[in-house]
């Protein structure tokens, strides 16, 4: 019969990072399936914990920045003459790429 392991490649005889114990012990028999033997790698009771509170830092973090997004939006609407500031602004970037292209043809000239 053959055995097949779904989710752990490494050693079993490894000890867990969050338990101690020997990674053997978080072994589930999943099952056999056409010959097959499937062995699942179960997470101990530290590892789930440590899953959840990085699923909830996660979760925080993703919460925060959706809700930072929605303050400058709504901050962004309350600009009086944004438009008037994005003909103003195009006005001087233009100035400036004009004034920028003549300096470095004065820059390259041929000699």
């Amino acid at each position: 019969m053959e055995i097949k392991y779904t989710n752990y490649d490494g050693d079993w005889e490894e000890s867990c990072p969050h338990c101690g114990k020997p990674q053997k012990e978080h072994q589930v028999n999943i099952g056999e399936h056409e010959g097959v033997r499937y062995i699942h790698r179960q997470p101990c009771e530290e590892e789930q914990h440590h899953i959840r509170k990085e699923a909830v830092k996660r979760g925080i973090v993703t919460r925060i920045i959706i809700q930072v997004y929605g303050i400058c939006s709504y901050l962004w609407g309350k600009i009086p003459f944004k438009e008037e500031i994005k003909l103003i602004f195009g006005f001087f970037k233009n100035i400036f790429i004009s004034l920028r292209a003549i300096f470095y043809l004065r820059r390259n000239k041929p000699k």
